[in-house]
């Protein structure tokens, strides 16, 4: 099932480096990118790195496809195409700790093509 991304924008916020995403005007998810620690409604998210690396790629591009080999390139040092499933055991453990199930909230699977976060994020 395909979900249209909302990358409106999102009013200024005067803290360096916080991403932030409203999400059904409730959820919000913070990414702190100089402390690296994010947060889902204030309650902070545990993550491995890799994880937490992807989470941050994604919300810095919201609405934009990222294929797997541009992923594992970006955040693994890939430079070669390889049948790793590193990038989809991230996204995997990505929406179990952001409570994702079913329809996606935070990041889309686009068959055959890769991966798109799909919530409004504000400038960072």
């Amino acid at each position: 099932m395909s979900q249209i991304c909302d990358t409106r924008p999102w009013p200024e916020t005067d803290v360096p480096g916080l991403v932030r995403v409203l999400q059904d005007q409730y959820t919000i998810v913070d990414k702190d990118r100089d402390s690296h620690r994010a947060t889902l409604d204030g309650v902070e998210l545990v993550l491995t790195p890799r994880a937490a690396m992807l989470l941050d790629y994604l919300m810095a591009r919201p609405g934009e496809l990222h294929t797997h080999d541009q992923l594992l390139a970006a955040l693994w040092g890939y430079t070669f195409p390889t049948a790793t499933r590193a990038v989809d055991q991230r996204v995997s453990e990505l929406r179990k700790v952001l409570g994702e199930s079913g329809v996606p909230r935070f990041i889309e699977t686009v068959p055959g093509a890769g991966y798109r976060f799909c919530a409004a994020v504000s400038p960072g």
